[in-house]
């Protein structure tokens, strides 16, 4: 064979190859038997990932989500891949609204999980929350220390198929899943001046009522941690809105006085456990802290805090 010739069909084949190959990922339909959940947050590539078709399919259907910009149709919901398809009947399932109709619930950050029980109650006509603790401390490591779900479900907007067998215990599923991902998996090994996970968790609690502002957390955690380090009650507020059997708009005296745990003028240290829900940027406030001399901080007019060094300057900031 003449040299031309060769290098002719070397060149053919070289053209011919990424074509057939390109055909054979989009285009050539497989068989599949795959059963699913896009839970709301889900991004792009964990929803490919999902669908567990194969590396080279996965690249084809991150293509074809880029090259039609449909990551934004992606909708929570559950869905079947059964039989043979192609690449573009899989991107039309996923991006499909399917077949079931959901049901929102909002938990809030802040909230604790006494208001949050009785909206579960009310959400779900008459299922008490509490009756699955025991089933889910086994299988979620961070619910064995307290004996409640109080601040272990991820604050989050949480979509429940409206048919559901126990819109319940799907609920409890979703918020402990996104809790265990986003904090108690990332985080778990994490500790600052001896307090492990379990008690960063608390401190994230109170700092999430006290602050408002991710920069000011930083600073407020810190205030916290230099009371522990000086065996210094922390004298929280929040804490106290905690025991109450609802939150007062002003405290006074007498109500840092009530006979509990935790309550943080009378006990030193954390308390028992967290004080309500609180987002994954307030935990990583915590774990940033910002080192400093203050010890006592006070709320202005503009929801921010005046920080102080010593109790005279304290007094007058108040």
């Amino acid at each position: 064979m003449k040299l031309k010739n060769k290098l002719f069909l070397l060149l053919l084949v070289l053209i011919l190859i990424p074509i057939i190959f390109f055909y054979t990922i989009f285009f050539v339909e497989r068989e599949y038997n795959i059963s699913s959940e896009i839970i709301k947050g889900d991004s792009v590539i964990k929803v490919i990932k999902k669908t567990k078709i194969g590396n080279f399919e996965e690249l084809g259907l991150k293509l074809l989500f880029r090259f039609n910009n449909t990551s934004g149709k992606i909708l929570p919901k559950k869905f079947e891949i059964k039989g043979k398809f192609d690449l573009f009947e899989i991107h039309d399932i996923l991006i499909s609204p399917g077949k079931q109709s959901y049901i929102s619930f909002t938990i809030l950050p802040g909230e604790r999980w006494k208001e949050v029980r009785e909206n579960i109650i009310n959400f779900s006509g008459g299922q008490d929350p509490d009756d699955y603790y025991y089933i889910y401390s086994r299988k979620y490591k961070f619910l064995n220390e307290i004996g409640s779900f109080e601040g272990f479900i991820a604050p989050d907007t949480y979509y429940i198929n409206k048919d559901s067998q126990n819109i319940v215990m799907e609920l409890l599923e979703l918020g402990l899943n996104k809790f265990n991902n986003d904090y108690y998996d990332k985080y778990k090994d994490e500790s600052i001046q001896g307090l492990d996970f379990y008690n960063l968790c608390i401190l994230s609690s109170i700092v999430e009522k006290e602050g408002r502002f991710e920069e000011e957390n930083k600073i407020i955690a810190g205030v916290f941690l230099n009371r522990l380090k000086k065996n210094q009650a922390l004298e929280s507020c929040a804490t106290i809105q905690y025991i109450l059997e609802k939150p007062k708009k002003r405290l006074y005296y007498k109500d840092t006085a009530i006979s509990s745990l935790y309550n943080t003028y009378l006990n030193k240290g954390l308390p028992p456990g967290p004080i309500c829900f609180f987002t994954n940027k307030t935990f990583k406030s915590v774990l940033n802290y910002k080192k400093h001399d203050y010890y006592y901080f006070v709320l202005k007019d503009n929801g921010k805090h005046h920080f102080s060094k010593t109790l005279e300057e304290h007094n007058r900031n108040k």
